[in-house]
């Protein structure tokens, strides 16, 4: 099993560690299908400072024993009123109820098949208020494949702008109150 640990980046770590996540992503995102550049990983690093102040904000990092951070997995609340952007009308299921949306779950290469992706989830997922996840993923990404064995469905699809069309997929973490 991996020699990883996981825990929760927060406050000052976070903004102090960032060029470090920043790296961990520019990494993963360059390979295919991705096959993203240093512009979109220059985006990245603006978007977790910024979102690191939303609702909810969590991010959970894995770290080996010389502190280096291997992965990552962070998400934002999307209150009631609140879906994915060019992802069409939300799911009547959905519809009305907060959603814990995972922004981003990354494993660098010599890294996966560890068990370290599924300790970054399972660690994110942990006692939600929401009763609802959702996320985004490229079709052709081997993490559709792990999502679908994990029980999430599809409910859709979004095109974001400069980007593939992604799937979109909720999971139930607890039954929603009516």
């Amino acid at each position: 099993m991996n020699r990883a640990t996981v825990r929760p980046l927060a406050g000052s770590e976070l903004t102090d560690r960032t060029e470090e996540l920043t790296a961990i992503y520019a990494a993963v995102y360059r390979e295919p299908p991705y096959n993203e550049d240093e512009h979109h990983a220059k985006e990245f690093a603006s978007q977790i400072a910024e979102q690191s102040q939303r609702q909810g904000f969590l991010l959970i990092a894995a770290e080996v024993p010389d502190r280096s951070l291997v992965g990552f997995a962070y998400g934002i609340t999307f209150p009631s009123d609140r879906w994915w952007r060019s992802a069409g009308a939300e799911p009547a299921r959905t519809r009305g109820h907060q959603k814990f949306a995972i922004i981003e779950w990354v494993v660098l290469g010599p890294w996966r098949g560890q068990g370290i992706g599924q300790l970054l989830f399972s660690r994110l997922l942990a006692n939600r208020p929401e009763p609802l996840a959702t996320l985004c993923s490229n079709p052709s990404s081997d993490a559709r494949t792990i999502y679908r064995s994990w029980g999430w469905e599809q409910v859709g699809t979004t095109s974001p702008p400069n980007m593939e069309p992604m799937d979109v997929l909720i999971k139930t973490l607890t039954p929603p109150e009516l």
